[in-house]
C-alpha cells in the first residue's frame, strides 16, 4: 500500500534478536483471529501478492502443528512449519516458525501475536524472536517485511469485503476500478470531480462547499431528471487518504441543515457510509458500506425493505465513477 496509508505495516527492530510488526485492521478481533487460524481464509491472503498458498494444514491447539507451502511467481515452493505454544482466541497466538528447507530449518523463530480491539479497529502486534543477530538479519534481508506487508494488505481487503457480517439494515458494494487509490480518493473528495459523476443517472450535481476534515461537510445541490431540486450533505467523520473515508449523509436544505427524506417519511435522517480503497497493483478495489445512523427500529426496517433498490442505485452511481475515471 502507499506510504500515506495510515494503517500500513510498521516494522521495528527492538533488539539484536527481536523484531516487532504492527498492523491495524477495520474489523473486530474475532474476525482477524479467524483469518489467522483457518486454512480457508489463509489461502486467500497469506504471503506476497505474487505468491499462492498451495498447501495448508493446522491443528489449532497448544502442542498442535501447522504446515504451509507457498508457491512464488517463478513456481518455487517454500514450506513453512511450526508448533503452537499458546492459543487464546480471539486475542493471542504463540508458535514457532521454521522455513523448512536445507540450511534454514535449524533456525527456529518464536512468534507471538496479540490482537487488541478499540472502536471497531483491531491492532495486530507480531513479535518475532530470533536466536541471534545473524538469523534476524537473514530474515530481514530475505524479504520478510515486504511479504508480511503485502499479506496483511490482502488480509485487510478480505476482511473488508468477505468476512465482516452484514446486518439486514446494512448494504455492502464492491467494485474494481481502473485507477490507483489516490485518484479514486480525489474523485470522491474534490468538488469539481464529484460534479461529474455523483448522483442518479441524468441528474445535475452542483457542489456548494467542501470542507475535508473530521467534522467538516460537503454541501451540494442536485436537480433530478424529473426537475426536482434537492440538497444534500456529507459530514466527515474519518479521513485517511487514500485508504478510507467515513461520512454521514443526509438530505439537506439550502444552508446545509439535515432534513427528512422528502419522498419517504420513515426514512433514516442520516446514513453512515464507510468507503474503503485497497491498492491492487495500480487498480483499486472499492468497498462501500452503508447503514442507518442513530435510527429508530421503524427507520431501520424501512431501509432494510428498500436495500435492494438502494444498492442498485449506488451500483449505477459507481458505474458513473468508473466512466469518469476512464475518461481521465
Amino acid at each position: 500500500m502507499p506510504e500515506s496509508n495510515a494503517h500500513a505495516l510498521q516494522l521495528t527492530v527492538t533488539s539484536e534478536t527481536e523484531v516487532v510488526m504492527t498492523r491495524a485492521f477495520h474489523a473486530p478481533c474475532e474476525l482477524v483471529f479467524q483469518a489467522l487460524t483457518r486454512c480457508e481464509h489463509l489461502r486467500r491472503w497469506f504471503g506476497a501478492r505474487t505468491s499462492t498458498l498451495e498447501a495448508c494444514t493446522l491443528d489449532l491447539r497448544p502442542g498442535g502443528s501447522f504446515r504451509f507451502v507457498q508457491r512464488d511467481a517463478d513456481g518455487g515452493l517454500h514450506p513453512i512449519t511450526g508448533v503452537y505454544q499458546a492459543v487464546a482466541p480471539p486475542s493471542r497466538l504463540a508458535h514457532t516458525f521454521v522455513y523448512d528447507v536445507d540450511g534454514r530449518r535449524e533456525q527456529r523463530l518464536r512468534v507471538s501475536v496479540r490482537l487488541d480491539q478499540r472502536d471497531g479497529v483491531t491492532l495486530l502486534t507480531s513479535t518475532a524472536s530470533f536466536a541471534d543477530r545473524h538469523e534476524r538479519d537473514a530474515y530481514l534481508e530475505g524479504g520478510m517485511q515486504r511479504a508480511a506487508a503485502e499479506g496483511y494488505d490482502r488480509l485487510s481487503e478480505l476482511l473488508a469485503v468477505d468476512l465482516s457480517p452484514v446486518a439486514d439494515d446494512e448494504l455492502v458494494l464492491a467494485r474494481m476500478l481502473d485507477a490507483p487509490p489516490d485518484v479514486v480518493f480525489a474523485a470522491w473528495t474534490e468538488p469539481e470531480r464529484l460534479d461529474r459523476w455523483w448522483g442518479p443517472p441524468g441528474s445535475e450535481l452542483h457542489s456548494q462547499s467542501l470542507d475535508l476534515r473530521p467534522g467538516g461537510a460537503y454541501h451540494y445541490g442536485l436537480r433530478t431528471p424529473s426537475g426536482d431540486a434537492l440538497w444534500g450533505t456529507f459530514v466527515y467523520r474519518e479521513i485517511m487518504p487514500p485508504e478510507r473515508l467515513v461520512y454521514a449523509s443526509a438530505f439537506a436544505d439550502e444552508v446545509g441543515a439535515a432534513v427528512p427524506n422528502p419522498y419517504a417519511s420513515t426514512w433514516p435522517l442520516e446514513m453512515l457510509h464507510t468507503l474503503w480503497l485497497a491498492d491492487q497493483g495500480g487498480r483499486t478495489m472499492l468497498v462501500l458500506r452503508a447503514r442507518p445512523l442513530d435510527a429508530s427500529a421503524a427507520q431501520r426496517r424501512a431501509f432494510a425493505r428498500a436495500k435492494a433498490k438502494v444498492s442498485k442505485g449506488l451500483a449505477t452511481t459507481l458505474a458513473q465513477l468508473a466512466k469518469h475515471l476512464a475518461e481521465g
